[in-house]
């Protein structure tokens, strides 16, 4: 594990950014949606499941849509129809699948294409983000005359930050 320092000092103030891997190791495409669950009923299991394929990709877009795009980007944005998104789907595995005669119970992971998807919100002039950045830990440290203070109520960046 590599884990990267670096000091900003400014009047007084130092702030300790800390990036390391945190969690898994594995990296997460951006465009990858892992995760989705789908429990969907209907007159008989082949149509359940062709149900639950279309509502699993919504869920999997609305889900890359919220990683892309702004808290207000996102509020204002109309999900296309699933039509639009299968074509945006690179490809996608299903894992726990459970059939009944009118049940289908199944999870999803979607790998969608990057250009592709980078297109479909361009002509719609939806401005996103594809960056990624791994966690970063930010430590407020106070310097004082007395010493460096960091988890204390005499620590003016906690007062604030809480």
């Amino acid at each position: 594990m590599s884990i990267l320092y670096r000091i900003f000092l400014s009047i007084g103030t130092a702030f300790l950014l800390c990036a390391a891997p945190f969690g898994s190791t594995k990296a997460n495409s951006l465009y990858t949606v892992e995760d989705i669950k789908v429990d969907v009923s209907d007159e008989n299991a082949i149509k359940a499941r062709e149900k639950a394929f279309e509502e699993a990709q919504v869920k999997a877009f609305k889900e890359l849509t919220s990683r892309m795009l702004s808290e207000d980007e996102a509020l204002n944005y109309e999900t296309p129809p699933v039509s639009s998104i299968s074509m945006l789907v690179k490809d996608y595995e299903v894992s726990d699948e459970k059939l009944s005669s009118k049940r289908y119970i199944g999870t999803y992971k979607f790998r969608f294409q990057e250009r592709g998807v980078r297109r479909f919100f361009a002509k719609q002039g939806t401005q996103y983000t594809d960056v990624v950045s791994k966690p970063v830990l930010v430590l407020p440290f106070l310097e004082t005359g007395q010493g460096t203070v960091l988890w204390s109520p005499q620590n003016l960046w906690m007062q604030a930050w809480a």
